[in-house]
Order: structure tokens, then C-alpha cells, then sequence
């Protein structure tokens, strides 16, 4: 069990590092990604999936959104299949989530 917990923490890493690239690749610096979080999670028919939360900084105005919108338009569909060619992962679900960096400081200040 403890080797299956290395796997999925090394698949989560991976998508990290993945995501961090290519969000840099796309944005440069017009936006900031800090942090991205990747977890394993179990949907209600105990299938695996990962619940990618990525917090922005650059603006919230809607035509930043708009921007950031475009931008990530194929994003998990990306790294799903870059997972797929560098290591072999088989299907892959990764639910994202964006969250403006404001409203991440918020929450966390909140439960600290």
C-alpha cells in the first residue's frame, strides 16, 4: 500500500511541475501561479480522480479573466496527455479549479 501512496504522490508532483510549465509557457508573467495544489481524490463510484486547484495572481478584472479563460482553455486535456506519453499513467481526471489569489489569502487566513 505504501508503494501505491509513492505512485500517486509522485503522479501528483508531476502534474504540479507539468501545470507550472506550461501555465509559465502560456502567460509568461502576466500571470503568477502560486501555489498549485494536486490531490487524489475518490468520486461517489470510488474512482480516482485529481482535484487541481491553481491560484492566479495578475488581475481580476473581466478582461483578465477573459484572458485567463483563453488561455486555459485545453489546459488538463494537455497535461492528461503529456501524463500519458512521459509516464505511462493510463487515463487520468484532473478537475481544476482556479482561485484568485485575494480570495486563497482569505481562506487561508481564515483557518490559520
Amino acid at each position: 500500500m505504501a508503494r501505491q501512496t509513492n505512485l500517486q504522490e509522485e503522479l501528483a508532483q508531476k502534474v504540479e511541475e507539468l501545470l507550472a510549465a506550461e501555465l509559465k509557457h502560456r502567460f509568461g508573467s502576466s500571470f503568477v501561479f502560486d501555489p498549485i495544489r494536486v490531490t487524489r481524490k475518490l468520486d461517489l463510484d470510488d474512482e480516482p480522480y485529481y482535484r487541481v486547484e491553481i491560484v492566479f495572481d495578475g488581475g481580476a478584472t473581466e478582461e483578465r479573466l477573459r484572458e485567463l479563460a483563453k488561455g486555459v482553455l485545453d489546459l488538463m486535456t494537455f497535461v492528461e496527455k503529456k501524463l500519458r506519453e512521459q509516464e505511462d499513467a493510463g487515463d487520468v481526471f484532473l478537475l481544476p479549479s482556479y482561485i484568485e489569489k485575494s480570495e486563497w489569502d482569505e481562506v487561508a487566513a481564515a483557518t490559520a
